[in-house]
Parts: structure tokens; C-alpha cells; sequence
């Protein structure tokens, strides 16, 4: 195959109406910033990194096999099943068996449960997208035990830094919730909430969610003051909004629906120590 095909195999960058499944790599890097400039391991960094894209290539690639199995739903591996073959599932996989060997075991345990859990919401019979509310909630927790195991490489979390990961969380959720009302055009993907208005309803709520929620947090560290503020950004975007606004907004990182400089602040603010 030809490197494009590659790059869509992977989910490396987006195919028709699939979204590249590699963008939560920018969350590992988040964790780093947020671990400080002091505490960079160059050496950690380049492994943990291969390793992590190369979890999410074949979970991506377990996913869209069997939703075109189970579900007949077209992705490019359903289109080149012919050019596809055994190694190219294995071969993602080696920066991950290497890990083994070289990093701290605490961040050694985090990144094998993120891998279990994400590889588990694909994976028959258990297949836990099919399942409601875990097919909701357990992309959200990976993203955010992602997010923790590329701090804890580097650092030991505090209670600061746990209630970080709420504020991920919730906005993991945000983004989840969007997806859902994306899937809601395709007859063949999987429905987490069936009724389209709920999924909206919940989409609008989920930044008055984090808005409270910051705002308690403010107590514990006057930073989470960023994600009050960039919260009501969200709010005052949402006004408005409809099913026609769905996918411009889900491919679009620069939308103030999304707001995603909350989190390049977070992370300016980790690396110069201010955390």
C-alpha cells in the first residue's frame, strides 16, 4: 500500500466522515507540559509517545473491523480487507512491548489499564460502546488515564492534579456527547443515546457542568479559574446551536464551541511551574 492508504488505515488523518484517531496524543503531551520543564526525560518521552500512537492505531483498527463486521458500517479497512493483513495489526504494537522494559511501573500499570479498557469498549462479546452508559462514559476515561499516565511518567500527582483530571474528564464527556450527535446521522453506527434530543440536551449542559464544578475547585487553586472562564466561552457559543452546526464544530479545533486554548493554558502554565 501506498503511504496514504497507510495514514487511512491507521486513522492517522481523516477518511470521509472518520475522524483521526490519534488525536488524543496531544493528551500524553499535555501531561508532560504539565509535569513540568524540570522533570523532562527525553529518553521517556520518545517511547511512552511511539507507544501510546501505536495502542491507539490498533484499537482503532480492532473497532473499525468488527463495526464493519457486526454493524456493516463502511471505514477504509472495510474497503481494502484484501490489502490488509495479520502484522499490520502487530506491527503498531512494538513501541508498546518495549515499554515494558524501561519505564517507571506506576506509569507501566496506567498505560496497560488505559489500553485494556479502550481495547474492551471494541473488543466481542464484552464490547462496551454497545453498552449505554459504559459506551459513554469509557471513552471520556480513557482519554483521561491517558492524559494522567503521561503526567505520572514524569511526576507524582497531587490533589491538584486529580482534580485536573475531573476537569478532563467532563470536557472528554463534552466532546463524547458531540460524537454521539454526529453518530446520529449514520444509520449503521452504534447509538450510545438513542434520542437525539437527550444527546443534545446533555451536550448543552455538560459546560454549565464544568462551569460549577471549576468553580468549587477554585477553592482547592485559583488556576481552575481558567476552566470557569473558558466554560461560559462554551455557553455563550452554544447558543443557537443545532444538528446543522454538528460536524463543522467536531473538525474544527479552533471553534470557540470547543475552546481548546483552556488547555494549551493549563499546559503554558504546568511547563513554566506555576501549577
Amino acid at each position: 500500500m501506498r503511504l496514504k492508504e497507510y495514514l487511512y488505515l491507521y486513522r492517522v488523518v481523516n477518511w470521509r466522515d472518520k475522524i483521526s484517531g490519534v488525536r488524543p496524543v496531544a493528551y500524553i503531551f499535555l501531561g508532560y507540559l504539565m509535569a513540568g520543564r524540570g522533570n523532562f526525560n527525553l529518553f521517556y518521552i520518545f517511547l511512552n509517545t511511539a507507544a501510546v500512537l501505536g495502542v491507539l492505531i490498533f484499537v482503532y483498527l480492532v473497532n473499525d473491523y468488527y463495526d464493519w463486521k457486526l454493524h456493516g458500517e463502511k471505514n477504509y479497512l472495510s474497503e481494502k480487507t484484501e490489502k490488509v493483513y495479520g502484522w499490520y495489526f502487530i506491527l503498531p504494537m512494538i513501541p508498546a512491548a518495549l515499554l515494558n522494559f524501561f519505564i517507571p511501573a506506576r506509569a507501566l500499570v496506567l498505560f496497560w489499564t488505559g489500553f485494556a479498557l479502550i481495547l474492551l469498549y471494541s473488543l466481542p462479546p464484552l464490547r462496551l460502546k454497545e453498552r449505554k452508559v459504559w459506551g459513554f462514559l469509557v471513552p471520556p476515561a480513557g482519554v483521561t488515564l491517558l492524559f494522567l499516565q503521561g503526567y505520572i511518567l514524569l511526576e507524582s500527582p497531587g490533589i491538584n492534579m486529580l482534580l485536573f483530571c475531573a476537569i478532563i474528564f467532563l470536557f472528554q464527556c463534552y466532546l463524547e456527547a458531540l460524537h454521539v450527535l454526529e453518530d446520529s446521522f449514520s444509520r449503521t453506527e452504534v447509538r450510545k443515546i438513542k434520542e437525539t434530543p437527550r444527546a443534545m440536551a446533555l451536550f448543552k449542559m455538560l459546560p454549565l457542568v464544568s462551569l460549577a464544578v471549576s468553580a468549587g475547585f477554585i477553592f482547592f487553586n485559583r488556576i481552575f479559574i481558567v476552566t470557569a472562564v473558558f466554560s461560559l466561552v462554551r455557553v455563550a457559543a452554544l447558543k443557537g446551536f443545532t444538528m446543522d452546526h454538528v460536524r463543522k464544530v467536531r473538525r474544527n479545533f479552533l471553534l470557540p464551541h470547543l475552546s481548546l486554548y483552556e488547555f494549551g493554558v493549563y499546559g503554558s502554565l504546568g511547563f513554566a511551574g506555576l501549577f
